[in-house]
Formats: C-alpha cells, structure tokens, sequence
C-alpha cells in the first residue's frame, strides 16, 4: 500500500473515530439528562408470578415486569397494580425529579368485590323455555344480585315454574311464578313483564311476606 493509501485510510479510520465518539457523548449526554428529568419507580411483590403495570392519567396500563420491576418515569402521579390468578391490588405513587420510590403490591391482599356474574344461576333456562327472553333472564339476575350481594347460588326449582293467572280482558301483561332456593334460604318468586324487554321480580318469604320488589 503506497503512502498515498495510507493516508487515506487514517483519515477514514479518524473520522469514524470522531464519529462513534460524538456518538458515545450524545448518548451519555441524553442519560444524564434523562435521569436528571426523571424519578426512579421500584415495585416489588412477594407473589414472583404477579404482573405489574403502571399507568398515568387514564391512560392504558403499561406492563412492566413480574414479581419485581424497576423503571424511569416522568415526574407525576401514576397508578400502580400487580396481578395474579384473577386478584388486583393497586397503588398511587408520585413521581419527582431525581427520587426514588418503592412500592410493595401483594395480590393476595386485593378485596374481590362481588359482581353478578360470580353467582352461580341454577335452572334459569327454564324461564326462556317458558317465554321469557335472554334480555329478561338477565334483568331477573340483576335483581337476585340487588337483593344479595354477597349469594353465592340461585337455584330455581324447575319443576314449580309455572304462569301466574291472566285474565286477557283485563291484564295487559303476564307472570311466572316460582320457588327456589338462595344459598340456604326458601324463597318464591314472582316475575312479571309486559314486553320482552323489562321485567318485575318481586321475592316472597315462606310465610307469604314480600321481602324484594326490584321496581322499588
């Protein structure tokens, strides 16, 4: 190679040098100035299987790790939560400049709320068989769960689900009538309805007392 060439390649080499340089300052420039604009968030959980997301201002929930996370964060409030097997527990932190903060989250101290839909419905299917439509049955639930919150079961007995009278010439809407049974408790049911988007359950006890009327 002639000494031409060499210089040539020197020069080469120099300005690629120069380059990953300037490169290397400006990437050490932004984290310094990113840990200068920005607080430290540290989550941990003793359940190592619970996901932790963090989130700000409604925004969708970001996923940040498993069991233990740590991340650079924008000074503000954010709304932390781990997870595991159905369970939530949630924090609020406040994020400053330059800080650190550490969160505990356990999910298995999470309070499960009840909903309607953790109550096991037993035999309602024969209520559609007997005219009501899926709209109604579920309007129906919606009132056993008014009544208790916290039951567990409602089973109907399917063999007593019957029409309640109905006289055409006076009555503009019709009614079934039915027993079941609330977790350990007897009750009979009434359900009226004068189209096939409403309905009144009204509860009654063994002795004949009204003890729920879902139109109240």
């Amino acid at each position: 190679m002639d000494s031409g060439n060499r210089r040539r390649l020197s020069l080469a080499l120099y300005a690629l040098c120069l380059v990953a340089l300037a490169g290397a300052v400006y990437l050490i420039s932004q984290s310094v100035k990113t840990a200068g604009a920005t607080g430290i968030l540290r989550v941990s959980s003793p359940d190592k299987k619970s996901s932790i997301s963090v989130s700000r201002n409604d925004s969708t929930a970001k996923f940040i790790g498993v069991g233990n996370a740590k991340v650079r964060l924008a000074p503000g409030s954010y709304l932390v939560g781990a997870s595991d097997n159905g369970r939530q527990v949630y924090g609020t932190v406040i994020i400053k400049k330059q800080m650190a903060v550490n969160l505990n989250l356990n999910p298995a101290n999470a309070v499960v709320f009840p909903t309607v839909e953790a109550v096991n419905f037993s035999g309602f299917d024969s209520l559609i068989s007997n005219g009501l439509t899926s709209a109604q049955v579920n309007i129906i639930k919606s009132g056993f769960f008014r009544y208790k919150p916290t039951e567990k079961t409602v089973a109907i007995d399917t063999s007593s689900v019957v029409p309640g009278p109905h006289n055409p010439d006076v009555d503009i809407g019709f009614s079934l009538q039915f027993n079941l049974s609330l977790d350990s408790k007897t009750l009979k049911a009434v359900v009226s309805y004068s189209d096939l988007t409403s309905a009144r359950l009204q509860l009654f006890d063994q002795q004949g007392s009204a003890v729920f009327d879902s139109s109240k």
